[in-house]
């Protein structure tokens, strides 16, 4: 199929799904994550993707999503309120992962017959989250800045941190490494808060005499976008993910680059990425999770990945809501945020995928991962979008400039 052909579809029926689904109340992210599932059936995909050239081309323009859609989560973000929900947004992370973990640990090795190691891997990976989901739906609702949005990036950068160990765990088992693999992997996170730093004090800061403090407004956009390129190249070559690499770009470019510019104009540069993020980029990053799904996984699974998804969409949001409720804040807005966290699609198929290829885990057990991933990723974002709606009347402040 012609590229510009694909672009059309796919974006074509995204946008007309998502005024479906807006006119019903229903979160726009689900209308991608339908067509990418679509996608999957053999009719479609035979004439979709007839080589391997357009699966290549969808998930690079995935990557592009996703690294703009957290580049632009860290330029609405206020790191200064975030920090000071710092415990907040800790034990929200700590116990929205530990409730999940736990059970799905007792699921896996006590009922399923699962070994101990690999009933913690998979329970882990129940507990980690791909928050670009609930950022998606949060810039609809206009919440990113508040309180709920900080709650959400906030621990979900922590648990990106959380993903990156877990995954160099599973490596480590998948190459029979021992801890040299996994010193590694923080090694590489160590250097890369290094670069980051540099890049805010140092090479950021030389940017801005090149261009000079009252260059144009689209000057300064492409300088923004050069930046977060290089910082999520940079993020993939030390494997520590280019979400993080382009979420702390934003926060990085927002208190360098575009600092000291008027309001106007600040507000310009922030519209223009928002409109290249959820016009253009993000749309296929959840195609291609919906792609992620083939349509006979929903009839093949076994008891095991109803289990893992009711695990997820339950203990999660629980957790949450007890860490939130430890931090002396309202336990209903922490199970707004434990949804808002319940979703998946990234990380736990890629370390599942590495287990399966090594012969750690079974096809059974990889599909019901994978099954957990697609329900869970479909489900929760109709909850949050609900919760986070009347966590926002009931708790209503300003957002935070």
């Amino acid at each position: 199929m012609e590229i510009i052909t694909f672009l059309f579809i796919c974006l074509a029926i995204s946008y007309l799904l998502g005024e479906i689904f807006e006119s019903v109340k229903f979160p726009r992210v689900l209308a991608p994550l339908l067509v990418g599932f679509f996608l999957t059936f053999p009719p479609i995909n035979a004439l979709v993707f007839k080589n391997s050239f357009e699966t290549q081309f969808l998930a690079s323009f995935a990557k592009l999503g996703l690294i703009f859609l957290m580049f632009y989560t860290g330029l609405e973000i206020d790191v200064g309120a975030m920090l000071k929900e710092g415990k907040n947004t800790f034990l929200i992370m700590f116990f929205g992962a530990l409730f999940p973990f736990a059970a799905g640990f007792v699921t896996l090795h006590f009922f399923f017959d699962q070994s101990i190691l690999i009933s913690i891997i998979v329970a882990a990976l129940l507990g980690v989250s791909a928050e670009a989901v609930a950022v998606e739906i949060l810039s609809e609702l206009g919440m990113l800045n508040t309180r709920l949005g900080r709650l959400i990036v906030g621990a979900g950068t922590l648990d990106d941190t959380l993903e990156i160990l877990i995954l160099g765990a599973v490596v480590t088992l998948v190459s029979g490494s021992t801890t040299g693999q996994f010193s590694l992997v923080i090694l590489h996170l160590i250097i890369f808060f290094a670069l980051i730093y540099l890049s805010r004090y140092l090479f950021i800061p030389i940017i801005l005499k090149i261009i000079g403090k009252t260059t144009s407004s689209y000057k300064l956009l492409i300088a923004s976008i050069i930046m977060v390129l290089f910082m999520s190249i940079a993020a993939e070559f030390l494997d520590v993910g280019v979400v993080l690499g382009a979420l702390l770009a934003g926060v990085a470019i927002k208190y360098t680059l575009i600092e000291e510019k008027e309001d106007s104009e600040r507000q310009e540069i922030t519209s223009s990425i928002r409109t290249l993020t959820f016009g253009f980029f993000a749309p296929f990053f959840f195609i291609q999770v919906g792609t992620q799904v083939q349509p006979d996984i929903i009839t093949n699974t076994p008891v095991l990945g109803i289990l893992l998804t009711v695990i997820v969409l339950v203990f999660q949001p629980l957790g949450a809501g007890i860490g939130n409720l430890i931090s002396k804040h309202s336990f209903f807005e922490g199970v707004a945020t434990g949804f808002g966290l319940a979703n998946k699609g990234g990380m736990e198929l890629v370390a599942s995928s590495l287990a399966l290829q090594a012969g750690l885990i079974s096809p059974d057990l990889f599909s019901s991962i994978v099954f957990m991933t697609f329900v869970a990723t479909f489900i929760s974002p109709v909850f949050f979008k609900f919760l986070a709606k009347r966590v926002e009347k009931k708790f209503k402040e300003e957002p935070l400039i």
